[in-house]
């Protein structure tokens, strides 16, 4: 499965939260997206440097904290909005 250029069209205008898992391939795969989105899209830092740490782990173990990073990341975003 690959992303394809011609598919950012779809996304134009769209704000974008990139969320990968922990680790180096994680955060270099997460950057390659958010440049890719520019100036749309924001990386959301894992809490845990743990590698293949993700979401799914984020919001089991504290999904308080995963809303409130959302939040911030919305008001931070130019007003993103978020559901759950």
């Amino acid at each position: 499965n690959r992303f394809h250029g011609s598919w950012k069209l779809l996304f134009d205008e769209t704000p974008i939260i990139v969320a990968f898992d922990s680790g180096a391939a994680g955060a270099d795969a997460a950057n390659r997206v958010r440049d890719a989105f520019s100036p749309h899209a924001v990386v959301l830092e894992m809490p845990s440097a743990q590698d293949g740490y993700d979401l799914n782990d984020w919001f089991r173990e504290d999904r308080k904290s995963l809303e409130d990073a959302l939040d911030t990341m919305a008001l931070v975003g130019a007003g993103w909005k978020r559901s759950l």
